[in-house]
């Protein structure tokens, strides 16, 4: 149960990162959405 949990908070990390980069590159927004969709997966995985 610990494996779910660790790699949904490195998943908001990532996606944290990711979406201050996008405000200096518009290219990176193409990256984000994958991201947030990941990041919803692991989530319910969670719960």
């Amino acid at each position: 149960m610990t494996t779910p949990w660790e790699w949904q908070e490195s998943s908001v990390v990532t996606m944290t990162a990711v979406m201050s980069i996008s405000d200096h590159s518009p290219a990176s927004n193409g990256i984000s959405a994958p991201l947030v969709i990941r990041n919803d997966y692991s989530f319910s995985l969670s719960e």
